[in-house]
């Protein structure tokens, strides 16, 4: 087996469990080796498993809004020279970017004429975004950087399988990969007995779980739930950090409760838990993990119709409805509120076991590394 090298320069949104869930699904008699960035949450210091401490490095450095500029502009010296003398000293052949790395594009690319270099294309376009004028240009510029490392590297990983038919016709002669995203339940998350205080010992009610976002639809079940008479009695949690982008009616929100801060992972299974179901409004997605989380608590899902979450009616999970119809929204929440909320979550939980196992990702990946 060829000496593996997992490379991640960020643990937001999603990233981190992303990374440490594939790191995980490997032992320490593996050949494989992680070179990890990591800011004041620790993420990976904390998420790595015991076993596997001693497999890698894990460098800190600050998120701070000068990085952050610097990061457009050109990549941490200290980074890039840490990064390719590990590659030297562990005599290492294969290696992964992760996280889109895009401050390191010239870096990625130079090591890809020395070693085997797999690059992960999360969002190959931009979602829909309500943002601050300095914050859209910042997308954009990282968009163009992101293209221009695609266009470099000839072998491109994807979990998505809607990005993988496009990275195949954007790229005929390149080497496209597909293996379904990791689980985002950690091992905090399993043990995690935090409460939040926002919540006070509420239960059975719609979780939206994740960063409030344009094209996560937020703003859709906040009005269905603030106009809806048949909701009145149902509450709607939405938990994660952002900018509530759309304009609030603060005298019919009594059903609904806002926890718009980081969800520290030893909430999230009292999050869960204590929800009677979870929704996904969502406007896009190509991929994501959030699904890995119902499953796992076996809370059934009410998500939009697009193509990524279909295998929600497909494998009975829940109910689809039409993207951005609020109506038809409220229609399906109704209907899966009168199901048999057991039933659907033993299939959830059965395939949860089946399809996230740390072997099986662990065997996927090798496939596509050819070892």
């Amino acid at each position: 087996m060829s000496n593996i090298l997992f490379v991640a320069t960020s643990s937001w949104a999603g990233m981190g469990p992303y990374a440490s869930e594939i790191i995980n699904a490997f032992c320490p008699k593996d050949k494989v080796k992680y070179f990890l960035v990591e800011d004041e949450r620790h993420y990976f210091s904390k998420n790595i498993a015991e076993e596997m401490r001693n497999n890698g490095i894990i460098i800190y450095r600050k998120n701070s809004n000068i990085n952050k500029l610097c990061d457009l502009i050109y990549p941490s010296k200290k980074i890039s020279r840490l990064l390719f003398k590990y590659c030297d000293e562990n005599e290492v052949d294969t290696i992964h970017f992760m996280t889109s790395e895009v401050p390191y594009g010239k870096i990625i690319t130079d090591l890809s004429k020395k070693y085997k270099v797999f690059f992960t294309v999360h969002d190959l376009h931009p979602h829909e975004a309500n943002k601050a004028f300095y914050k859209m240009l910042r997308q954009k510029l990282m968009y163009k950087k992101l293209d221009k490392i695609r266009k470099s590297i000839n072998n491109l990983v994807t979990n998505s399988n809607t990005q993988e038919k496009e990275l195949k016709a954007m790229f005929p002669h390149k080497n496209i990969y597909y293996f379904d995203f990791p689980s985002l339940v950690n091992s905090t998350i399993i043990t995690g007995q935090s409460s939040p205080l926002e919540l006070a010992g509420k239960n059975n009610y719609v979780l939206y779980f994740g960063r409030i976002e344009k094209y996560k639809g937020v703003d859709l079940a906040y009005r269905v739930f603030t106009e809806s008479t048949a909701l009145k009695n149902v509450t709607l949690v939405i938990a994660g950090s952002g900018d509530i982008y759309f304009p609030r009616n603060l005298n019919k929100e009594d059903n609904i409760i806002f926890i718009n801060r980081y969800i520290n992972d030893d909430e999230v299974a009292y999050l869960f838990k204590n929800a009677l179901v979870t929704i996904y409004p969502y406007l896009s997605a190509t991929q994501s993990g959030v699904l890995s989380l119902s499953c796992y608590f076996g809370k059934p899902i009410i998500a939009s119709d697009i193509p990524f979450f279909m295998m929600v009616s497909e494998l009975e999970f829940g109910r689809n409805f039409k993207k951005g119809n609020v109506e038809n929204m409220q229609e399906k929440i109704l209907d899966l509120l009168k199901d048999n909320l057991n039933l659907i979550s033993a299939r959830e939980r059965k395939y949860y076991d089946s399809h996230y196992s740390k072997n099986c990702l662990r065997e996927k990946l090798l496939s596509i590394y050819n070892l």
